[in-house]
């Protein structure tokens, strides 16, 4: 097969991928909408029909914010867009819906915290780094049936690493120098679009980072990431 062809046969098992992913969250939001028009339900099933809804719509959106990520990647108008955050606050935020989806699923979902005070106020692309964080806890829990994961972030010199540590299934050794590669998806897991690890990398080294990864099967993974330490120092 030419090279044109290659590429339109991968351009057409994208698409595919894509249609598959974004139907099953669709198909929930949908199902379990129509169910809370139900006026007899009760109120243990509407907040558990209204949290899979909330699931369904996160998993969505992130679909669609790492198409628009690939998408500006490619015609490098990746650009950083720094803003002031709370860190602490800002991660209690960006995994309230991850803790939504942790407990419908029985999976512990434990925040550990590396600063506090003021020492928590910094400067990054929060939109970014949200971004970062969805993709690697959406990924712990896609592989992790049982146990617990663990998200927090140490301060290391000039930079904080974070990481996002689980009890699932590993990544095999065959497979792990492919899994930053675009598109890449693990074995039995054709749901996926392969981005999200694809972006992930290249999210952290725009924002002038490093990540790697530890895993050992049927044991867990840790992704680790690093971006500057940009302290907000008030006059």
């Amino acid at each position: 097969m030419n090279r044109e062809g290659k590429i339109q046969e991968e351009r057409m098992q994208f698409i595919a991928s894509i249609a598959h992913e974004i139907r099953i969250p669709l198909g929930g939001i949908i199902n379990f909408s129509e169910l809370l028009l139900n006026p007899s339900l009760s109120r243990e099933k509407i907040l558990l029909y209204s949290n899979y809804v909330n699931t369904c719509s996160s998993s969505l959106l992130l679909l669609l914010n790492n198409l628009i990520n690939s998408s500006k990647l490619e015609s490098k108008q990746g650009i950083v867009v720094n803003g002031f955050i709370d860190l602490n606050t800002f991660i209690e935020e960006c995994t309230r819906h991850f803790k939504m989806q942790s407990e419908l699923a029985n999976i512990s979902l434990v925040l550990k915290y590396g600063l506090i005070g003021h020492a928590t106020k910094i400067i990054t692309d929060s939109l970014k780094l949200n971004v970062i964080l969805n993709n690697l806890i959406g990924n712990a829990l896609k592989f992790t049936k049982n146990g617990e994961i663990k998200v927090g972030y140490l301060k290391k010199r000039n930079f904080l690493e974070f990481y996002v540590e689980d009890t699932g299934i590993g990544i095999p050794n065959e497979v792990k120098s492919d899994i930053f590669k675009p598109f890449y998806q693990i074995k039995d897991k054709k749901n996926s679009s392969g981005l999200g690890l694809s972006i992930t990398k290249s999210l952290v080294e725009l924002l002038g980072g490093e990540i790697w990864f530890d895993s050992k099967q049927d044991v867990g993974t840790k992704f680790s990431f690093t971006i500057p330490y940009k302290q907000i120092f008030m006059k």
